[in-house]
């Protein structure tokens, strides 16, 4: 696909004049050569555009029926040339009713023409789906027509509300002339946003706008586009301006194949069409780089108090079912074990019970800077936790020689040999302490396998196993401005501001060597790339596509081929860990669970997933 599966819509509210139609057809045209200027795929218009919906009993009127019929004959001929599918609708008289239709077009030919809802002077088309004579040739016509793409089997479109729970239609468009009154504009963003995610699809909505009569209200020109429940695109009431977006249609497709729902409502009639793909340099629609943190302020907080709360509920659920006192807790002074220590901290509250319940344990060992240490140190005492230092130096020395290991070469058994004996202490002090090991590792490392196999990696139950590092980030920070405590506060933003390591190769000067970032890339990128290849299924070339967008002006886009290079390697030849892993809270809508979220098996290639 030229696009990824990208397709481009527009809506609009040209300005009419009541009953002229000649005015009425310049203002349509002037809206299809700016839908072509943007080169937009699809454009729709609101009900009855071509005469204006506010004609009253002038509908009724032959004089009015047979100017509507030849504009929407000019229209259709317009349309020739410009690649571009165009919804538009007029009154049309058939066998003595008179209906509201909506006609798509697309280069100099009908598609196909369905009746609206019966509003007014309008009748209810009740019957089969047929064909009509149009313009001297034979139109499909009903409210059952479905029209599918000949060229692109992800893109399929209807028209009328009666579509919106089906998932036989990708997209519905709903042309409308309701008047605004105060409520309304919410009434219907809640009506889009709702019925594009109930659909699992896209609503392309346009209300009749700018010239409309006001003799019984005011027609605002209300335009939204919305997929799946976000609104994409909005031409705010009284805005003359037009919506704009492109849908996901590659996207919507993988989720409903996960959802795996079964429709009720089918096409009683299927009209194909064919539709040159126009090719977009980039993309016009919001794509965070940062997906799993919102912008809005507000927003992310509420999102963090949410996680944080799952989190320890979680945690103390596990505590009180199981009936074990203490919660064990590797504190590293890092990202990641801050986070789990601030939730285990409440998960005691919850429980009613003292902070000295939760064991945290620093281990120092080659790796480990002051500065990290130090952190450690403040931050649980900050707490009033049990806090304690065992110093594993000696006993990873002993071992590294027992197995025939110089301890001075920093290999993988160098760096494992850490991470697995500081959770063998803290296993062992767990069955010590009638325990329970709390996990600190984090989404992100999961995705990318960046922990040690029966190290970091085991743990009895895991507070962030399904939250990633931009958003244990964010959450973090923020619990450090609302926090009452100043001495705890200005720890975590210290904590926040540490580089990544795991601390596993010895420190230059005191300061860390082992930056994790240096090494595999930035989180911020891999955490773009695990959010819209997990949740959405994107491969590779999209991937790349959409990170040389977001991340434009940051990183090159040689950095980022490598980056998603090594995210794809990682993440398939590291399943072998995701598929043994400790339990924990799903709080997010991406998590790699095998059982919750996401599983394969561990041999699985990744060749296909690379082209």
């Amino acid at each position: 696909m030229k696009n990824y599966g990208f397709f481009r819509i527009m809506t609009a509210s040209p300005e009419v004049s009541v009953g002229d139609t000649g005015f009425c057809f310049d203002s349509i045209k002037d809206a299809i050569d700016k839908a072509a200027a943007e080169e937009a795929s699809l454009l729709v218009l609101p009900e009855l555009c071509v005469t204006s919906a506010s004609c009253g009993d002038l509908f009724l009127t032959g004089t009015l029926l047979k100017a509507a019929e030849k504009r929407a004959e000019d229209i259709v001929e317009y349309t020739e040339g410009k690649d571009m599918l165009v919804c538009f609708s007029f009154p049309m008289s058939l066998d003595g009713d008179l209906y509201s239709v909506a006609a798509l077009a697309a280069d100099g030919g009908i598609i196909g023409i369905v009746p609206l809802e019966a509003e007014g002077v309008f009748s209810d088309y009740s019957g089969e789906d047929t064909v009509v004579r149009f313009a001297g040739k034979r139109a499909p016509f009903g409210k059952g027509l479905l029209f599918r793409s000949s060229d692109n089997s992800l893109l399929s479109l209807a028209v009328g509300k009666q579509w919106l729970c089906s998932s036989s239609a990708v997209i519905s468009m709903i042309p409308d002339a309701s008047i605004e009154q105060i409520g309304s504009r919410k009434k219907r963003r809640d009506f889009v946003s709702v019925s594009s995610l109930e659909a699992k699809g896209v609503i392309v909505y346009a209300s009749s706008g700018n010239g409309e009569s006001t003799a019984k209200g005011v027609y605002s020109g209300h335009c939204m586009i919305a997929e799946e429940g976000k609104l994409l695109s909005e031409a705010k009431p009284f805005s003359d301006g037009y919506a704009i977006a492109d849908v996901d249609l590659q996207a919507i497709d993988h989720h409903r194949r996960r959802d795996g729902r079964r429709w009720s409502i089918k096409a009683e009639t299927e009209v194909f069409f064919r539709l040159n793909e126009k090719e977009h340099k980039t993309v016009k629609r919001q794509i965070s780089a940062l997906p799993f943190v919102p912008e809005d302020a507000d927003e992310l907080h509420r999102r963090c108090v949410t996680a944080f709360e799952i989190q320890s509920r979680g945690l103390a659920e596990r505590l009180r079912k199981t009936g074990i006192g203490k919660a064990v807790i590797g504190v590293s002074g890092g990202l990641d074990s801050a986070a789990a220590l601030l939730a285990s901290v409440k998960a005691m509250e919850l429980l009613g019970r003292d902070n000295k319940d939760v064991i945290a344990v620093s281990m120092p060992c080659f790796g480990t800077s002051s500065r990290t240490k130090s952190n450690a140190e403040k931050l649980c005492e900050a707490l009033d936790v049990d806090f304690r230092i065992i110093d594993i130096t000696e006993a990873v020395r002993i071992h590294l020689e027992n197995i025939g290991h110089d301890a001075m070469t920093a290999d993988a058994a160098y760096e494992n040999a850490q991470a697995r004996e500081r959770t063998q202490v803290l296993m062992d002090l767990a069955n010590m302490e009638n325990g329970l090991v709390v996990g600190t590792g984090d989404l992100s490392e999961s995705a990318l396998g960046w922990c040690t196999f029966n190290g970091d990696h085991m743990s009895m139950y895991n507070v962030n196993c399904s939250l990633p590092k931009t958003f244990l980030r964010a959450a973090v920070t923020n619990y450090a401005e609302n926090c009452s405590n100043e001495v705890l506060s200005e720890v975590l933003r210290d904590v926040v501001a540490t580089p990544i390591s795991p601390e596993l190769k010895p420190t230059k000067n005191d300061e860390i060597s082992q930056k994790t970032e240096d090494i595999i890339g930035p989180y911020d990128v891999h955490d773009f790339l695990l959010f819209y290849f997990v949740r959405d299924g994107y491969g590779l070339k999209k991937l790349l596509y959409l990170a040389g967008q977001v991340f434009r002006g940051i990183y090159s886009d040689e950095q980022l081929e490598n980056w998603v290079s090594v995210f794809f390697r990682r993440f398939f030849s590291s399943q072998f860990k995701r598929n043994c892993v400790p339990e924990g809270p799903v709080v997010g809508s991406v998590n790699l669970s095998s059982d919750m979220g996401f599983s394969m098996p561990g041999d699985v290639s990744r060749k296909e997933f690379l082209s």
